[in-house]
């Protein structure tokens, strides 16, 4: 085509505007690479993290419950799961699921000895260490997450794969063990005795002594879960008092007095003698349990919506709501977005920036051959023909700067995949959980900088191109503007 020749002499005759807009699209193609592979690395990495290590898939957790379930954000435990062994055995057969791990949070507190008390850190203030923690079945969560880095000890003595029993106990987290040795001038060492005190739902103090078995950090999040330990849920059953007796088939009149909550009903059974009324041979010891969520991991190649649609099905039935995992990260999810998003329009803003400055230089390149355009529009050329061989232009300079800026990103690519980009503490710590952030090679990244390059040259050129040629020939010839 005629205007392709008419174009690339131009861009010789013009090289210095021509590389120095050819120099921008070359930064801006690097800048919209490296900026979008760093946004679809951290939203890989943060979704694995917190799926991997923390709450599965989805969660699933009691229908009473009002607050949303989530590792992270301990507010106040939720409402026990009533039929877990009806939906664990459920999850068992169902299809999708892959995995699953049933566990609860609390909070309790480290009763302290005389002896500690005496040897305590003056300068520290005087009050109960609290202790915030994960109850767990540890022989069932250790088969579906691996979060944990051992420094002493072992987790709950599991040491093989297939080992089903465990040693009861409570697994602390370093943070604590550094508070405690912090305020009380004592180590906690794997072996040592604590003695761990609870308020339980009925109002009641239980005190429950557990030996240490082990002393761990967390291998993702090590800053918001900080303080956050593990005990088996033998011992949070003991601790809380999560064991009974269930009366099967009770007589109407005591399945009316203790069901009812009206407070004449409950004193018009005061002359009832419940003595005879409960047998025990009707007597029927209940399953210690006082879990309040259970993770579920669905295998390979399932949508999570899909599965969430699935499970929601069965919520009636077995008493129970769902989520996905991004709505129990506890905010984590929307920080993580957020600053993704940030990210993404800074980029998007960078180049934006970089497209008006393309513009702008175009105009001028536009205006100082007006003389040039008003001979080729009198010896014939139509305006599509003018506006074709400047689009040429633009394309052939903002191509070559993408070409180049594309040969340029591939090398920093393939050393972040392999080395990673080390990024600040307390960033990588909400957007991956921590550690370096190791890039993904993607031809999504590519593919979006060559789309907005290609819409800012045709935007770029378009308006310096159609001021020009609404210029009449004639008046082009004589002046030169």
């Amino acid at each position: 085509m005629e205007y392709l020749k008419i174009a690339f002499r131009s861009i010789l005759r013009h090289k210095g505007k021509m590389i120095a807009i050819c120099f921008l699209v070359f930064f801006g193609t690097i800048l919209i690479i490296l900026g979008q592979s760093f946004v679809d690395a951290a939203s890989y990495w943060s979704k694995k993290a917190i799926i991997d290590n923390f709450t599965g898939d989805l969660i699933i957790y009691s229908q009473k419950s009002k607050d949303k379930p989530s590792p992270f954000s301990f507010i106040s435990p939720l409402q026990n799961i009533p039929n877990i062994e009806k939906i664990e055995e459920f999850l068992s057969n169902d299809p999708l699921v892959k995995d699953y791990a049933s566990f609860t949070q609390n909070f309790a507190t480290i009763e302290v000895t005389e002896e500690d008390k005496l040897k305590a850190n003056p300068e520290e203030e005087e009050q109960e260490l609290f202790l915030i923690f994960n109850a767990i079945d540890p022989v069932r969560y250790r088969k579906v997450f691996q979060n944990i880095n051992l420094l002493e000890g072992s987790f709950f003595g599991i040491n093989s794969e297939d080992q089903a029993d465990y040693t009861s106990g409570i697994l602390i987290e370093k943070e604590i063990s550094d508070r405690f040795k912090k305020r009380y001038n004592r180590e906690l060492k794997v072996g040592d005795t604590l003695t761990v005190v609870s308020f339980t739902q009925n109002g009641s103090i239980n005190a429950v002594k557990m030996p240490i078995v082990g002393i761990f950090e967390y291998k993702a999040f090590k800053r918001i879960l900080s303080g956050t330990c593990f005990i088996d849920m033998k011992t949070y059953s003991n601790l809380y008092n999560f064991v009974g007796f269930e009366i099967i088939n009770p007589s109407s009149q005591l399945e009316k007095a203790l069901s009812s909550s009206s407070e004449e009903d409950i004193f018009a059974s005061e002359s009832v003698d419940f003595t005879k009324e409960i047998k025990f041979e009707n007597l029927s010891q209940t399953k210690l349990s006082g879990y309040t969520m259970v993770a579920v991991k669905l295998k390979d190649q399932i949508q999570l919506n899909d599965a969430l649609e699935h499970f929601k099905k069965y919520q009636d039935q077995y008493s129970y709501k769902v989520v996905p995992y991004n709505e129990a990260s506890g905010g984590l999810d929307q920080i993580s977005n957020a600053m993704r998003i940030f990210i993404l329009i800074t980029t998007t803003l960078i180049f934006i920036i970089v497209g008006i400055i393309i513009m702008n230089t175009l105009i001028i390149n536009v205006n100082e051959r007006y003389y040039e355009i008003g001979t080729m529009r009198a010896i014939g050329a139509s305006k599509a023909f003018i506006r074709n061989m400047f689009i040429s232009e633009s394309l052939m300079v903002n191509l070559t700067g993408f070409i180049a800026g594309v040969f340029v990103s591939l090398p920093f690519l393939l050393y972040f995949q392999k080395f990673g980009l080390t990024i600040p503490k307390m960033i990588a710590e909400v957007l991956l959980g921590g550690g370096k952030l190791y890039f993904m090679v993607s031809f999504s990244s590519i593919i979006f900088s060559f789309i907005l390059i290609l819409l800012v040259s045709i935007v770029a050129t378009y308006y310096p191109i159609r001021l020009a040629t609404k210029i009449p020939p004639v008046k082009a010839m004589s002046e030169k503007v």
